[in-house]
């Protein structure tokens, strides 16, 4: 059973501080069931995933709030950090640099945080974290340069 209070605190995070703001909150609902027991898949245009992945530090401390879940509020935090900053490089519309290039890798060590540290699992586990995680994005990066000038469609346009 979902703790609708919970839920309703989620959703006042969301429309205040991630998708929105005080000054201008947005309307976003936590998507239930038909009998409001469980939260359907949550889906996101791209340019609201980007404001959620960007400011998605702001809830990991809602959600992991109790002293013992202290070492997975650091482990989510270090992770969504790292997988936002990997994010900027890959955005880059310019080539990318040398130091670019090297330090993509070292920012998809969230990978291996998400699967044996997160206790997320293989939950939410896509075919684009695959490839972040398994190396091919770095390998195209290093064989084409900058990936951008491939894809105007998204990740799909880049394999």
């Amino acid at each position: 059973m979902i703790n609708t209070r919970f839920a309703n605190n989620i959703q006042s995070i969301m429309n205040t501080r991630i998708l929105g703001s005080m000054q201008c909150p947005k309307h976003w609902k936590v998507p239930f069931n038909e009998k409001g027991d469980c939260i359907n898949k949550v889906s996101f245009s791209n340019s609201k995933t980007r404001l959620f992945v960007d400011n998605l530090h702001v809830l990991i401390p809602y959600v992991f709030s109790t002293p013992a879940d202290e070492q997975r509020k650091e482990i989510w935090l270090k992770l969504v950090g790292d997988y936002r900053k990997a994010m900027k490089i890959l955005q880059k519309r310019s080539e990318y640099t040398e130091q670019d290039i090297n330090n993509f890798p070292l920012k998809i060590d969230f990978f291996t945080a998400y699967v044996e540290q997160s206790s997320a699992g293989k939950e939410g586990f896509s075919n684009y974290i695959h490839m972040l995680g398994s190396s091919h994005i770095s390998y195209y990066m290093k064989s084409h340069g900058n990936l951008y000038k491939y894809s105007q469609q998204g990740w799909e346009s880049l394999n």
